[in-house]
C-alpha cells in the first residue's frame, strides 16, 4: 500500500472510531443531583459565576474549596452552546489524537498510530458511571492527563526547533492539570523522567515553567485581588492547613481509623481552645449530625474524613468568620493551631507536633496497610473493576434538574420515579403557634388543581395538654391535601413568614426545623417508572460489551506486552523508555496516593478516581507492546 494511501486508512479509521464513540455515548444521560453543592452544583455555580464576570463569586467557606479549571471549562463550553457531556467526550478524542501526533516520531507506522487512537478512545473509564455521566472533574482529568503526555511526549520526540512549541503547550496543559485536582503531583514521575529523556535542556524547562507560572500565577493573583485569598485552592491555605492538621495531630482515646478528629477528641479540644469551643453548637448540634448521618456507615455515628473537613468549614463559617472575610478567617485558624499547640506544650492535651498537612498522623499497622492496598489496586488496575454502564436517576427538585439542563445542554437522566399524584393525611403544629399550609411548585408557582383541607384534632390537642402544655392552635392541626402532579413542596409558614419547604415524594417526609412538630398518618404517592428507549438500550449494551472485551482482554495483553518489551530493554530507545516508565511510574504513583487517602479518610476506589490511571496505562500498554513487536522484526 503506497504511503499516500496509508495516511488515508489511517485518518478514515480514527474518524470513524470517533463518530462511533460519540454516537455510542450520546446514550449516556447526565445524571443531575441537585442538592450536590460540593461537587455537581458547586462547579456549574462556578462556572455561571465565571461567565457573569465575577469570577467564581462572593466569598463563602465553599469559594475555594476546589480548582477553577473545570468551572472554566464548563464555562468555555456554555459559551459555545455545545452539551457538556458530548463536549466531554469530543475532548478525550482530541487528546487521544494528541497522543498519536506527538509519538508520531517513534510509531512510524500508520497502522500502530491508528491502533494506539483506538485502543485509547474506547477506554471503558471515559462512557462508565459517573465519570461520563456527572458534572464533575472525573469527566474532564483523564483528557487532561492525556494532554500533559501529550505535550511531554512531543517535546521529547522533536527536533529542538520544534521543542519550544511543544514545551509552551506543555506549560499550559500542566496548569490546567494542577488546577483540577488538589493531588497533582502523581504526574511528576512522568515529567522528571522527561527531563531526564530531555538531557535537562535549559530552555525548555524555562519555556515550560514560565507557561505554567503564568496561567497558576493567573489564578493565584485573581484570587488574592477578589478574596484576598493568594491560593489556587483554600485547602492549600496555611492557617487552614495548620488548624487542620492541629486538629488531626491530637491523639484518640482509643485511636480510630478513617475518623480524623472523634467526638471524644473534640471535647477535650474545646476545654484548651476557646477559638474550637466557638464551633462546639455546631459540630455537636445539627450540623454535625448531618455530616455524621452523611458519613455513614463508615463514620458508625462519627463525623467521617472525608466530610469532617467538609464539617469544619461549615462550623467556622456557621460562626460568622467567613461573613468577615478571608483576613478573619485566617486569623481564626491561626489562633485555633496556637492555641492547641500552646495546650501541647503545657501537658494539657495528649498532641503529637501539628504538621500543616490534610494527612492524618498514620495510626498502628497503617504503614503496612498502605503497602498491601497499593499493591492489590494496582495489580487490579489493568482490570477496569470499577466499569459499569447502568442508567442512573437524577436526584433534586424539578427546577434543579431544569436549570442542569438548561445550562449543560445535556439530557437529564429521569428521576428513579415521577409522582403522578399524592395524598396525605397527618398533623403539623409550630411551638410558637399555629401554621398555614400552602402547596408550590419548586420555582415558588402555586400547583393548580392541590387542595389543602384543614381539620379539626382534638385528640392532638388533648395529647399536648397532658403532655406538653395546654396549647390551643393543636384544636385544628390536622390536614388533608391532595396533589394531582409531581414536583410540588409542602410550603409551611408562620404568621406570614416561611418556614420550610418540604418535598412531596414516595420517601418519608420529615420536617427539619427545630420548631416543627408533624406526623404523616397517611400518605398514598403514585409514581411512574422511567422507560428507558430501544435505541439508547442497544447502544448502552454496545459499551458495556466494549468494557468488558477491555476487561477480560486487557490483563493478558498487558503482560504479555510487558514480557515482549523486558526481552528488548537492552537494545530499547532510551527516550521511548523513559516515557514508558513514566507512564508506569505516573500510574504506580496515583495509586499509591489514592491508597493513602483510601486507608486512613474514605474509600476512595472507585472508577472516578482511578480514571486518569486508566488512560496512562492504556497507553503504556500499547507502546510496549509496538516497542517488543518492532524489535522481533
Amino acid at each position: 500500500m503506497a504511503r499516500e494511501e496509508r495516511r488515508i486508512a489511517e485518518w478514515t479509521a480514527i474518524v470513524l472510531a470517533a463518530a462511533a464513540k460519540l454516537w455510542l455515548t450520546a446514550a449516556r444521560t447526565l445524571e443531575a443531583i441537585g442538592w450536590a453543592v460540593y461537587d455537581d452544583r458547586w462547579f456549574t455555580e462556578r462556572a455561571r459565576a465565571i461567565l457573569q464576570g465575577q469570577w467564581l463569586g462572593d466569598y463563602s467557606h465553599l469559594t475555594l474549596i476546589k480548582g477553577p479549571a473545570y468551572p472554566l471549562w464548563i464555562a468555555f463550553v456554555a459559551s459555545l452552546k455545545i452539551p457538556l457531556l458530548f463536549a466531554q467526550q469530543l475532548l478525550y478524542a482530541i487528546a487521544c489524537l494528541a497522543v498519536c501526533l506527538a509519538l508520531a516520531p517513534a510509531l512510524r507506522s500508520s497502522m500502530a498510530r491508528a491502533a494506539l487512537f483506538i485502543v485509547l478512545l474506547f477506554n471503558p473509564m471515559t462512557f462508565s458511571d459517573e465519570i461520563a455521566t456527572r458534572v464533575t472533574r472525573e469527566g474532564f482529568y483523564p483528557a487532561l492527563t492525556l494532554l500533559v503526555f501529550a505535550a511531554v511526549a512531543a517535546a521529547v520526540l522533536r527536533r529542538k526547533a520544534m521543542q519550544l512549541r511543544w514545551a509552551s503547550l506543555c506549560g499550559i496543559t500542566i496548569a490546567f492539570f494542577w488546577l483540577t485536582r488538589e493531588e497533582g503531583v502523581w504526574i511528576v514521575p512522568l515529567l522528571a523522567l522527561a527531563i531526564i529523556a530531555l538531557r535537562w535542556k535549559p530552555r525548555w524547562l524555562v519555556m515550560t515553567a514560565a507557561m505554567f507560572a503564568a496561567i497558576y500565577g493567573a489564578v493565584v493573583l485573581g484570587n488574592g485581588l477578589r478574596y484576598g485569598v493568594f491560593e489556587a485552592v483554600e485547602f492549600k491555605e496555611k492557617s487552614f492547613l495548620r488548624a487542620y492538621g492541629s486538629l488531626t495531630h491530637v491523639r484518640q482515646h482509643p485511636p480510630r481509623a478513617r475518623i480524623p478528629v472523634p467526638k471524644e477528641t473534640r471535647e477535650r479540644v474545646y476545654a484548651v481552645s476557646p477559638a474550637f469551643a466557638e464551633l462546639r453548637p455546631f459540630l455537636e448540634g445539627q450540623l454535625g449530625t448531618n455530616w455524621a448521618s452523611a458519613s455513614m456507615p463508615q463514620g458508625g455515628g462519627e463525623i467521617g474524613g472525608a466530610w469532617f473537613m467538609w464539617a469544619f468549614r461549615e462550623a467556622v463559617a456557621e460562626a460568622g468568620y467567613y461573613e468577615r472575610g478571608a483576613a478573619a478567617v485566617r486569623e481564626y485558624y491561626d489562633r485555633l493551631a496556637r492555641e492547641i499547640e500552646a495546650a501541647r506544650l503545657a501537658g494539657r492535651l495528649d498532641a503529637r507536633p501539628a504538621r500543616a498537612s490534610m494527612l492524618p498522623p498514620l495510626l498502628p499497622g497503617q504503614r503496612r496497610e498502605v503497602l498491601k492496598t497499593w499493591a492489590r489496586r494496582l495489580l487490579r488496575t489493568p482490570a477496569f473493576t470499577e466499569f459499569a454502564v447502568t442508567p442512573r436517576p437524577s436526584q433534586g427538585l424539578e427546577t434543579e434538574l431544569r436549570d442542569f439542563a438548561q445550562f449543560t445542554r445535556s439530557r437529564i437522566a429521569p428521576r428513579r420515579k415521577s409522582i403522578v399524584r399524592s395524598h396525605l393525611v397527618g398533623w403539623v403544629v409550630h411551638v410558637d403557634g399555629p401554621l398555614d399550609i400552602t402547596i408550590e411548585r419548586s420555582d415558588g408557582s402555586p400547583v393548580p388543581g392541590a387542595r389543602v383541607t384543614r381539620l379539626p384534632s382534638p385528640d392532638l390537642y388533648e395529647h399536648l395538654k397532658q403532655r406538653w402544655k395546654d396549647f390551643p392552635p393543636a384544636r385544628h392541626a390536622r390536614f388533608d391535601i391532595r396533589v394531582p402532579s409531581g414536583d410540588a413542596l409542602l410550603v409551611l409558614s408562620l404568621r406570614g413568614r416561611e418556614i420550610e419547604r418540604i418535598p412531596i415524594t414516595d420517601e418519608p417526609m420529615v420536617s427539619f426545623d427545630p420548631g416543627v412538630r408533624m406526623s404523616i398518618d397517611k400518605a398514598e404517592v403514585e409514581t411512574t417508572e422511567p422507560k428507558l428507549g430501544a435505541l439508547d438500550a442497544f447502544r448502552l449494551r454496545v459499551l458495556n460489551g466494549i468494557g468488558r472485551v477491555y476487561q477480560w482482554a486487557f490483563p493478558p495483553i498487558l503482560g504479555l506486552a510487558a514480557l515482549l518489551y523486558a526481552m528488548k530493554w537492552r537494545r530499547a530507545d532510551r527516550t521511548m523508555m523513559l516515557l514508558i516508565a513514566g507512564l508506569l511510574a505516573a500510574v504506580a504513583a496515583r495509586v499509591m496516593i489514592l491508597a493513602l487517602i483510601d486507608v486512613t479518610a474514605f474509600q476512595v476506589f472507585m472508577g472516578g478516581y482511578q480514571s486518569p490511571s486508566h488512560a496512562l496505562l492504556l497507553a503504556a500498554g500499547v507502546l510496549m507492546a509496538h516497542e517488543g513487536l518492532v524489535s522481533r522484526k
